[in-house]
Order: structure tokens, then sequence, then C-alpha cells
């Protein structure tokens, strides 16, 4: 099940939603085969343009955006604790920071 953001109350929120229960399930639907790609956003899920293949990431940006979901809940669980992080990722502490880098992540804001 992936976390909704503020961003994606709010798209959820402020939708009319024409076609009521139905169309909440489809785009419910839509959402989690998205996250689970690592792709969009509610507001994504909601116009569908997440599952159009132009809009679709090649696989290093795939493998990018996993590898941010995989760290980021990896630091969070660990409450920031870099060697607990590496050890719970099955890689090395350098590894590890030159993941966070390339990858523009931002610890703090993930505690």
């Amino acid at each position: 099940m992936p976390e909704l953001s503020e961003a994606d109350l709010a798209a959820l929120i402020a939708h009319d939603w024409p076609g009521n229960v139905r169309e909440l399930r489809q785009v419910a639907e839509r959402c989690v085969m998205m996250a689970k790609q690592g792709l969009g956003t509610m507001q994504d899920a909601i116009s569908g343009a997440g599952l159009d293949p132009a809009n679709r990431p090649g696989l290093r940006e795939a493998v990018a955006a996993f590898e941010r979901q995989m760290i980021g809940k990896a630091i969070q669980t660990h409450d920031g604790r870099m060697d607990d992080t590496a050890a719970a990722l099955g890689i090395g502490r350098r590894t590890l920071n030159e993941k966070i880098v390339k990858l523009g992540l931002d610890k703090d804001a993930l505690l």
C-alpha cells in the first residue's frame, strides 16, 4: 500500500469524482500499480497520466525511484543510524553514502 502525502490527500479531496465509488476504486488501483513501479503521484493516478507509456521513466529512472524508496524507508526505520541502515540494506556504509548523494536524498527530511 503506497503512503499518501499531503499533496496526494489534497488531490483526492479536490477531485469531483463524477464516477463516484467506481472511479475512486479505479484511481486507487492505478495508484497501487504506479507505486509498485515507482511512478507518479495521486494526481497522475486521477488523470491517468501515470499509465501512459510516453510518461513512464526508463529503467534507470525506475531503479533510482526504487532505491530512493528503499533507502528512505530504511533510514526512517533505523532512526538515521547509518551503520544499521547500511547493514539492513546489505551494502557498505560508503556505498550507502554515495547512493544518498547520487539520488539526492535529504536524510534530515526523512527523519
